[in-house]
């Protein structure tokens, strides 16, 4: 292994194929549906660091987030 990674030799080639493929762009699969919005609050910074109640917050939220898009909503 004598050579370093250069990018240069490898991005022109995948940029091709991406942009002939479409594969940079995102695809509104629920677009016939009614949007959801899943707000989480950021926890209230009164003390140091973090907590377990961080973690409890964004983990019912992405639970919720998760069931709802697998029942198709």
């Amino acid at each position: 292994m004598g050579k370093r990674y250069n990018p240069k030799d490898f991005e022109s080639k995948w940029q091709k194929q991406w942009f002939s493929k479409m594969e940079y762009s995102a695809q509104d699969l629920l677009s016939n549906k009614e949007k959801y919005y899943q707000l989480v609050e950021f926890p209230y910074p009164s003390g140091p660091g973090m907590h377990i109640g961080h973690t409890r917050n964004y983990s019912m939220a992405d639970s919720v987030v998760r069931l709802r898009r697998m029942m198709g909503q």
